[in-house]
């Protein structure tokens, strides 16, 4: 970073890595059992605002999507979350955000219902709508399950290895999650094997 005067650069540095690690620790604590669920809301908003940003570094997860992109916010060694963004410009983007019906809040609302009925899914933290600092208009934060395969490469694998067992454990997984998803009227038009993932 360029300078005005002798010093001011590392008190700038020195500011941004304050806050930074503010905001990390705020996130970390939302991690924690019984946060409340507004304070744990902002710490999520302000997370999802600065990586999108670019004011705190994540892990891209995913080839770019067309709408947004996914990362992962490590906030300590061994602990993270997943956020998906979404970025939905225009009236159209607007008037999805405002009746709650865009594919970021028909997502957050799935995943809570999987997640009551029991199911493997990662668990929902938090909804934000993004404020115009970001880049992005609306983000997903997610438990994070941690290193996975999609479970397309897994049945590949399973395939060329010929392990019958485990892929025949891994089909009537499969089959079960659907049945579940199905019955409880979850819907997901985008439901296939590439969104399966198994975790190491």
């Amino acid at each position: 970073m360029s300078k005005g005067k002798e010093g001011s650069s590392a008190t700038v540095s020195q500011g941004r890595g304050d806050r930074e690690a503010a905001c990390m620790q705020a996130a970390r604590r939302m991690m924690l059992p019984g946060a409340a669920s507004a304070a744990a809301w902002q710490g999520w908003q302000e997370l999802a605002e600065r990586i999108s940003a670019g004011q705190i570094p994540a892990i891209p997860l995913r080839a770019v999507r067309p709408h947004g992109a996914t990362v992962r916010a490590c906030l300590e060694p061994s602990r993270g979350v997943v956020i998906k963004f979404w970025t939905r410009i225009g009236w159209g983007g607007m008037i999805r955000r405002w009746t709650r019906t865009g594919p970021a809040m028909r997502e957050w609302r799935a995943l809570q219902k999987l997640n009551r009925l029991g199911l493997d899914v990662p668990r929902p933290l938090a909804y934000c709508r993004l404020g115009p600092r970001a880049r992005h208009t609306e983000a997903l934060v997610l438990e994070d399950l941690g290193e996975c395969r999609l479970g397309l490469v897994y049945v590949k694998d399973l395939l060329g290895t010929r392990r019958e067992e485990d892929l025949e454990t891994f089909e009537r997984h499969v089959i079960d999650t659907t049945a579940a998803m199905v019955l409880s009227g979850v819907l997901d038009p985008d439901h296939r094997m590439t969104n399966f993932v198994v975790t190491a």
